[in-house]
Order: structure tokens, then C-alpha cells, then sequence
């Protein structure tokens, strides 16, 4: 029987109990008084007692008592569930999982918007989860993430996306290098240096993109050594064993004994992209890929 109590009988239960008046309690409710005492005396049947004494002043019963203690709770808790549900449909609460190539938080605009989005919306927490390009793509289809991060997005990409930044590259020198005080410099003018590069499998797109570009200015690079992570290139450089390309945001890297150059070709950039399931776009989503064009990434800000 107690599967008929509707949230709505409790909240007339509490409502009386609280106010101790049927006429008051009925102003609150903005019901007629006898409907409410029509909907009191239902509850009292199918609870099978009284819930209140009537006179000469309403008060509660001991079955009164024992009902509000446990009604209040499950009232709190309906309108928290409401809310909660309500704020992650508009894209207030909730938990937004994104995969990021780690380098793209070199890139100046991101940073500044990811603390834009958490700002306006503290009850999001926001994930970031480092991963490769073609790791972010699976976990992306497994629904591990929500949205990603990445360089130079493949021509054929499966997901929607939007290019959120262009990135000038630069290649890094030692300090003694004899272009390391030239304003600019071309790749035909390091066609004979050894080269640290990242290997091919930890970004498909951006490693054919720079092939490209070297293609373009008739060079091919010799590659000495691999690292995948770029601190770890540019370590390499300072450590003497060739040179390497990295994108303009890397210059927030300061290590003592090498210098950043500009390339002076105009095809020297790198792109960065947001992506995510069309089929699942979230309010969330959109609203990070908003501050993302609103800090001016995709203007390539640095």
C-alpha cells in the first residue's frame, strides 16, 4: 500500500507539519484548504494512522513525528536529483572528460581557456587525460573521453572538429650554434644538420606534415635520434646531439644553452584541433569549444 504515497502527498504531509496550520500550510501550497485535508486524510488511510491531532491545536502524532523525520531527507534529496539533473542538461554540473596530446598545453590561449570554463562552470569537472592522437581516437569511439586534443588532425577525420589554434614552428639550435642570432632562418639552410625528431607512430598526421614541409624546401632531414616528448627534444639539443622543430608555445620551455628561430616558410605551421562525437555534442562540449574561440585560439595566439 505504501507504493500510493506520491511525492506530493509528502510534501502536503510536510507542509502541515511544519506550518501547524491547515489554512497556512494551504497558502503555501497555493491549494484550497479542504483539498488539502482531503489529501491528508488519504495519506493517514493508506499509512493505516493518524499523523496529526486536529484539536484544539494541529500537532503532530507520534506516527506524525516518525513520518517527518524520514519525510524531510527524501524531500531534500528529490529536489538535489531534480537540480542536478537539470544543471548537467544545461551543462552546469557534471564531469567532461578530455583527451589532450600533451604539447597543445604549450599552446598560450589554451591554458587560459580550460580556467575560463572552470570558472564559469564550477560544478563541471573538467578531465584531462594525455594521451596519443590515435589512443584519444579509440577512447574517443569506447566512450572513455567526451571530446580531444590534437596536432594537425588527419583530411579524412571521422569525428566533428574545429581547428582551434594555428601554430607557427620554429626549429630549436644551441646557443653556438652559427644561426642562433639570425632573426629567421630557412629549412634549406639546415639541410645538412642531424635532426631529433619524435618517431612517426606518436602523431601520424603532424610527422607527414612536417615531411611536407621539408619536402617543400627540397630538404631531407637526417634523424639522429627519436624522443617523443618535447622537453625531451629539446634537452637533446642542448646536449649537443643535432636540432629539432617544435611549435612557437615551446618557447615557454626556458633550457639554459639553446635558442627558438623562426621559420621563415609560410607553410611552417601546425594546426590544433577539437574533436567529439557528433552524435553525443554535449552543452558542455560546446561550451569549452566556445571559450576555446573566445581566449582567441584559433586566431593562433601565443
Amino acid at each position: 500500500m505504501m507504493s500510493n504515497i506520491e511525492l506530493r502527498h509528502l510534501r502536503y504531509f510536510t507542509a502541515v507539519a511544519e506550518e501547524l496550520s491547515f489554512g497556512d500550510a494551504a497558502k503555501r501550497l497555493h491549494i484550497t484548504q479542504p483539498s488539502l485535508s482531503l489529501q491528508i486524510q488519504s495519506l493517514e488511510q493508506t499509512i493505516g494512522a493518524e499523523l496529526f491531532v486536529r484539536r484544539p491545536n494541529v500537532r503532530l502524532t507520534k506516527a506524525g513525528e516518525a513520518l517527518l523525520s524520514r519525510a524531510i531527507p527524501i524531500l531534500d534529496q528529490t529536489d538535489e536529483a531534480i537540480k542536478l539533473a537539470r544543471n548537467v542538461a544545461q551543462g552546469k554540473e557534471g564531469v567532461l572528460r578530455m583527451g589532450i596530446v600533451p604539447s597543445v598545453l604549450l599552446e598560450s590561449s589554451l591554458p587560459r581557456a580550460i580556467r575560463r570554463f572552470r570558472e564559469r562552470f564550477p560544478g563541471v569537472e573538467l578531465q584531462l587525460l594525455e594521451m596519443s592522437t590515435v589512443n584519444q581516437f579509440e577512447a574517443l569511439r569506447i566512450g572513455r573521453i567526451d571530446a580531444g586534443l590534437i596536432r594537425q588532425p588527419p583530411k579524412n577525420m571521422e569525428y566533428a572538429f574545429e581547428i582551434v589554434a594555428r601554430e607557427q614552428l620554429m626549429v630549436v639550435l644551441p646557443a653556438s650554434h652559427p644561426l642562433a642570432d639570425s632573426s629567421t632562418v630557412s629549412l634549406s639552410m639546415l639541410a645538412d644538420e642531424s635532426w631529433i625528431m619524435f618517431p612517426r607512430s606518436v602523431n601520424i598526421n603532424l610527422y607527414d606534415h612536417l615531411q611536407m614541409i621539408f619536402r617543400k624546401a627540397g630538404v631531407t632531414p637526417k634523424v639522429v635520434l627519436e624522443a617523443s616528448v618535447i622537453q625531451t627534444q629539446i634537452s637533446l639539443v642542448e646536449a649537443g646531439f643535432g636540432i629539432t622543430v617544435v611549435p612557437v608555445g615551446a618557447r615557454r620551455i626556458q633550457v639554459p644553452g639553446v635558442v627558438y628561430q623562426a621559420i621563415s616558410s609560410k607553410e611552417s605551421r601546425t594546426t590544433i584541433a577539437f574533436f567529439w562525437r557528433e552524435d553525443q555534442a554535449t552543452t558542455m562540449i560546446q561550451a569549452l569549444l566556445d571559450e576555446m574561440v573566445n581566449s582567441g585560439i584559433d586566431e593562433g595566439k601565443s
